[in-house]
């Protein structure tokens, strides 16, 4: 039997479960950045062989900046990869070999394909001048309803609603016959009325609804959905206990075969060169066949230890030469080489996530910082936060306990909201809603006055001003200070509102590092051309920065 030539490439959760690669590096204990190194390897190695995905995972876990020789390498990691990617070892599916078998129960034992029904419903002529007609419960493929369940239905509606009783939904499943087929053929709802299987369903619909019709549609269309199977009812207390009944779904683990006289590992497949330069494996045994005459399968797990121990090393570190060697001409540059021959050194490259992951754990655990403490008006939350193989990685931050919040008075002369240059009302804040609405209402009385500009005549005669109204803009301040300021030192952020809206922009230079960026201020508050009195001693807003 051949396969193409990847037949011999493994995936990660190949080689995994071979244990030619584990979950845990050299450099750290934290699982977050474990997690990153394992899956980034993963992703950066793909399908290979298994002594290659076994070097690499030797050369990442090591850490940043270390570098290897071939005889640092050595370990059981590249021995099974090794032992696996010279084809003493094949990846098989089965049965779990740990389960005993007594051997067969001889009870009900079929292979067979059980129907599963889709349900009815009937509709009746109000007047009851015609028959009652059958047609499917449902005509949406992804909302099928079963033949049980619509049978239940139509019981409860015959009984005005009434729930029926668990001991009747028994009695009512016993009528749809119970139906094992060796091939999966469809049949239709013509069923309903013409197969002796289904004359107890047929006298259920006749005793509530009397006599009853079916269209030519209907009675072609499929009554079937869906297709469960079966190995009929097991004679053994335990089903797994019975070749026939045992759980055949598919158990994986990686086998050896060895030789029942010597207990020498044995190829089980070659790999071959084709007319064409193709790669191609060829298995040389059969599972159950004639293949096996002289040896055994067994699981790998049963003579790993051994195994490892008597692999050749010389022929292993040449096998590692050749795996880096690999790496080190890929055109993405997983693997950096120093040096030659045996005095090379090898370093996996694969870095620039990890100040970044490191800087997230670091924040996590700055100052022993919770999420939800509460300290002088800022609260400690999550800043933002995205997933990275399996574990959150987040920035963390300070902001208000309490919403901080100004307020725009909007006035409007109709439709129209006002505006003129002499005046730009979009930098009317004010720091609380009814100091805004007293100066709306002033700001008002003084239009109706007359005092604007561009007064409309009419001949002689002035215009009479029309009713000015005002709304209320409300704007919520996004101060966001970075997880390391200590907010114990700071000022609440209701008194940092205060200041920059009484302080020129340049006075927060010295403080903006405090904050992410660009949230620190609020409409753009802090007017550049402030100038303190003379009189007036600057303070500072902190006690300490």
């Amino acid at each position: 039997m051949s396969y193409s030539k990847w037949r011999g490439h493994r995936t990660w959760s190949h080689v995994e479960r071979g244990g030619f690669v584990a979950d845990t590096v050299d450099f750290s204990n934290e699982p977050a950045i474990a997690a990153n190194v394992i899956g980034r390897t993963e992703d950066m190695v793909g399908d290979a062989y298994p002594l290659d995905a076994a070097v690499a995972y030797t050369l990442a876990k090591a850490g940043p900046g270390k570098r290897l020789t071939v005889d640092e390498m050595v370990n059981d990691f590249t021995r099974g990869g090794f032992l696996a990617t010279e084809c003493y070892l094949d990846y098989m599916k089965g049965p779990d070999p740990n389960i005993p078998a007594k051997g067969f129960c001889g009870h009900d034992m079929v292979n067979a394909h059980v129907p599963i029904m889709a349900g009815i419903k009937v509709i009746r002529d109000e007047a009851e001048n015609k028959p009652a007609k059958v047609k499917p419960a449902s005509s949406n493929y992804y909302a099928q309803i079963k033949l049980l369940d619509s049978l239940v239905t139509i019981e409860k509606n015959a009984n005005g609603g009434n729930e029926v009783s668990e001991e009747r939904k028994a009695e009512i499943a016993d009528m749809i016959p119970s139906l094992r087929l060796s091939l999966s053929h469809n049949f239709t709802y013509s069923a309903l009325i013409y197969d002796p299987a289904f004359a107890k369903v047929k006298d259920f619909i006749f005793k509530h609804h009397g006599t009853f019709v079916m269209d030519e549609q209907t009675a072609k269309q499929s009554m079937v959905y869906g297709w469960d199977t079966t190995k009929g009812e097991c004679g053994f207390d335990n089903p797994e206990e019975c070749l026939h009944h045992r759980n055949h779904k598919s158990k994986t683990g990686w086998y050896a075969l060895i030789s029942r006289e010597t207990g020498e590992l044995l190829p089980m497949f070659n790999r071959e060169i084709g007319c064409e330069g193709q790669e191609s494996i060829v298995n040389t045994y059969t599972v159950g066949g004639h293949h096996l005459k002289e040896g055994v399968l067994v699981p790998w797990a049963q003579v790993k230890r051994t195994a490892l121990q008597n692999v050749d090393e010389k022929k292993l570190k040449s096998a590692i030469m050749k795996s880096v060697n690999r790496m080190v001409k890929r055109s993405d540059c997983i693997v950096d080489k120093e040096g030659v021959r045996k005095s090379a050194t090898f370093a996996w490259t694969d870095w620039g996530w990890l100040a970044e992951v490191k800087a997230s754990l670091a924040y996590t655990n700055s100052k022993k910082r919770k999420i939800g403490d509460k300290v002088n008006g800022w609260e400690y939350q999550v800043y933002s936060s995205y997933k990275s193989y399996g574990h959150t990685i987040a920035k963390y931050c300070w902001k208000p306990i309490e919403p901080v919040v100004i307020y725009r008075p909007i006035l409007r002369k109709g439709n129209s909201t006002w505006s003129n240059t002499l005046f730009n009302m979009a930098h009317v804040w004010h720091l609380s809603e009814e100091a805004a609405a007293v100066w709306a209402t002033k700001f008002a009385d003084l239009l109706m006055e007359g005092q604007v500009v561009n007064r409309h005549y009419t001949g002689a005669d002035v215009s009479l001003p029309k009713p000015w109204t005002w709304s209320m803009e409300r704007k919520v301040a996004n101060f966001v200070l970075k997880p390391d300021t200590n907010p114990e030192d700071f000022i609440a952020p209701s008194d940092w509102l205060t200041v920059i809206a009484s302080k020129p922009t340049a006075f927060f230079e010295s403080y903006l590092n405090l904050f992410y960026s660009n949230e620190w201020n609020v409409a753009d508050l802090g007017d550049s051309t402030f100038e303190e009195p003379e009189k007036e001693q600057a303070e500072k807003p902190v006690a300490a920065a």
